[in-house]
């Protein structure tokens, strides 16, 4: 696997924008905490998706609704990542790709509302996720589900 500099880290950083409230610094460094917790042996590498269940060839990424809670994402391939993402544009289009999927899956109960882009993740999600306590004893990857505590130290998360 090829090493990421401290440069490519800086710039995919800077490209993430808001996200249910989340500025750029706290969801990268949530993307520190999942790649630390790999790298300690604390988190597998997924291989599947939690979305469409595939097992793609290529390595999946992660998606986080709370970034608060940064080893509580989601394994996600680029397909289903890039839908999820352009919900706010496309909402037809969201939903009928979702329809396609397991109708209980986390992903089922994710607003289109743009406004969810820049408002606190509590406004949104007031009782939070439904599917979050199945998450966390799934093989989803949530391993610190009510605390920050197992979080590496630099990732700006804790």
């Amino acid at each position: 696997m090829k090493s990421r500099g401290r440069n490519d880290e800086n710039i995919e950083v800077r490209s993430l924008g808001y996200y249910n409230g989340f500025g750029p610094k706290q969801r990268g460094g949530a993307l520190k905490a999942i790649r630390a917790a790999i790298a300690e042996g604390n988190l597998s590498q997924p291989t599947f998706c939690s979305v469409c269940g595939r097992h793609p060839d290529k390595p999946l990424g992660w998606h986080s609704e709370d970034y608060r809670r940064p080893l509580c994402a989601f394994p996600i391939c680029k397909r289903c990542h890039y839908a999820l993402h352009i919900r706010f544009r496309r909402p037809a289009y969201w939903r009928t790709y979702i329809n396609a999927l397991d109708p209980a899956g986390w992903f089922q109960y994710l607003s289109v509302d743009p406004r969810s882009l820049f408002q606190p993740f509590d406004e949104t999600y007031p009782n939070g996720l439904p599917e979050r306590n199945m998450a966390a004893n799934s093989d989803t990857g949530c391993i610190a589900d009510d605390d920050v505590s197992d979080v590496p130290k630099g990732t700006g998360m804790a």
